[in-house]
């Protein structure tokens, strides 16, 4: 009669343990939406506005110095910060914070992928569309680099930029393989 109890007691606490051991894994080593989540992102995005005081405070010193040194680079700061709820999860949040470069008719997204505990994982995208529906992309999301595209897009992906300055530079030169003429509005 010991023996069950033992072994009941056993798979009790290897079963608890289990759940424990899983929960830890997802939680603390699981991939984010910017470094290997799986997740699968829909056809159509609708966003929530984000006020800047709802910003993770580790996010914020990034924020201003992205903006100040878009600035000089040509870029107007977007609308205001948007969320996509449809890619949040339990411990993670996308927001996204557009900038716009009229005169290149490009739009250049800092991703911020907010999670629970202490810990801002940050993306940079830009998009410039060109005529026929097509468009050029560069974007510091490695993940990408392993996903074919559609024929549609011509993808670059940055990640050994030490600038912003950089990564506006191949997005650049990615453009020069198009005339100006077909870019869009």
């Amino acid at each position: 009669m010991l023996g069950r109890v033992e072994a009941g007691a056993f798979f009790l606490v290897a079963g608890f343990g289990a759940l424990v051991g899983v929960i830890v894994h997802r939680f603390f080593f699981s991939g984010g939406l910017f470094t290997g989540g799986r997740v699968r992102i829909p056809k159509h995005l609708a966003v929530v506005d984000v006020l800047p005081s709802e910003l993770p405070a580790d996010a914020r010193a990034p924020v201003t110095y992205l903006t100040q040194r878009l600035e000089t680079l040509g870029f107007a700061s977007g609308a205001s910060a948007v969320r996509v709820p449809v890619l949040q999860r339990f411990g993670h949040r996308l927001i996204l914070v557009p900038f716009v470069h009229e005169a290149e008719s490009t739009v250049f997204l800092m991703g911020i992928d907010v999670q629970w505990r202490p810990r801002t994982e940050l993306m940079l995208h830009l998009v410039t569309p060109l005529s026929d529906g097509r468009r050029v992309e560069t974007t510091t999301l490695g993940a990408l680099r392993h996903l074919r595209g559609p024929a549609t897009a011509d993808v670059r992906v940055v990640t050994d930029a030490a600038s912003v300055d950089e990564i506006w530079a191949h997005h650049r030169r990615a453009l020069m393989a198009h005339e100006r003429k077909d870019r869009g509005p």
